[in-house]
């Protein structure tokens, strides 16, 4: 539902700032002539720089631009605004037609156009700036977004800035908590580490994974993994590295609505891990930390380790080149990582070896 008030909002936002776009252009007549006797042809004027601003940043930008003729685009958007600006003066006075079908040999021809032309001109390269400029800001910003969606989804981190505002990258499953500040978004690492992302705690929480986290006030929200206890005035978070309990304070109304979800959660993970542990006279759960610490000292020898046993965890029956051409890490780099993750037990290469592939073991 909200989506789509969203959607509407922006909808009726663009509406508006088209008549906008079209009054203002039309009944502005101090760079060309008043269209005598014909006032609706103002108008349509403004809505010939309408049709040049939209044209250029759903055809031009995208058509030319971005498949890297820039010199293409630079001078289709010199043309279209020559073009949009003799079309405009045309159609305003029909009388600058004979005028210029004389070849400017009248002093009339040549004022007008100087005077006039030129002015249009650049208002319509103007607007096709403008146009140029919106799209490649909302560029960099779906080209930022997919960045940060690809380095969650393949190496479970996301990019933050420390207090010292240098760039990091951070395991999501060492967050905490995170916290809006006005327009900025704290989070709290295991470990006492403190980090933040410009923009809303929504935003941040949907870029960790809207399953992680839980919303527990109005500009808190926790990571479910991390709660030890919740209550409807108090939230207890453990830090798996200090081994320290964080209280924070929360509100009945989010816990209603989440409280007893999570309180569900955890007696179906607890009774899960009872029933492994009694099954396999705790055989499994001892190679389940005994993998966990191998795979923990690879990672600190060497940084391509970590994503790519989360790459062959999410792709079971994975080869060799798929990993190098996702992950981007050279061949020679994968495959010396490979052995040592199937040398200490942590993957395993089932099949034949057209058909087989690398999988995590779990066992």
């Amino acid at each position: 539902m909200g989506s789509k008030i969203s959607t509407f909002g922006f909808a009726c936002a663009n509406v508006v700032c088209c008549a906008a776009v079209v009054i203002f252009f039309g009944r502005n007549c101090v760079l060309r002539l008043a269209a005598l006797g014909a006032p609706y042809k103002e108008y349509l004027c403004g809505v010939i720089v309408l049709v040049l601003f939209y044209f250029n940043v759903f055809f031009l930008f995208p058509k030319l631009y971005l498949k890297g003729n820039t010199f293409a685009y630079i001078m289709a958007a010199f043309l279209c605004g020559m073009v949009a600006a003799i079309a405009e003066l045309v159609f305003v006075n029909p009388q600058i037609a004979p005028l210029l079908n004389a070849s400017f040999n009248t002093t009339a021809a040549q004022a007008i156009m100087r005077k006039y032309l030129f002015l249009i001109s650049l208002r319509n390269l103007g607007i096709m700036m403008i146009g140029y400029t919106i799209c490649e800001i909302r560029n960099q910003r779906n080209s930022r977004e997919q960045h940060e969606i690809r380095l969650r989804n393949v190496v479970q981190e996301i990019d933050a800035l420390s207090v010292d505002n240098k760039n990091n990258f951070i395991k999501v499953s060492n967050i905490l908590y995170c916290q809006q500040a006005r327009n900025t978004t704290w989070i709290y690492h295991a470990g006492g580490n403190i980090f933040l992302r410009y923009g809303s705690l929504k935003k941040t929480a949907e870029l960790i994974g809207a399953d992680r986290m839980i919303q527990v006030s109005k500009d808190l929200m926790v990571n479910r993994e991390m709660i030890d206890s919740y209550a409807e005035d108090e939230v207890v978070i453990k830090d798996p590295i200090l081994q320290k309990k964080i209280p924070l304070s929360c509100s009945s109304t989010y816990f209603k609505q989440n409280g007893e979800k999570t309180q569900t959660i955890w007696q179906q993970k607890s009774l899960q891990l009872a029933n492994i542990c009694d099954t396999e006279d705790n055989s499994t759960c001892e190679n389940i930390h005994s993998n966990r610490k191998k795979l923990m000292s690879l990672i600190k020898q060497n940084q391509y380790v970590r994503p790519i046993h989360s790459f062959i965890r999410k792709h079971p029956g994975c080869k060799a080149s798929d990993i190098a051409a996702k992950v981007k890490i050279s061949q020679s780099t994968v495959n010396r990582i490979l052995g040592q993750l199937k040398a200490d037990g942590l993957i395993e290469y089932t099949g034949s070896k057209k058909t087989g592939g690398y999988r995590v073991v779990n066992r």
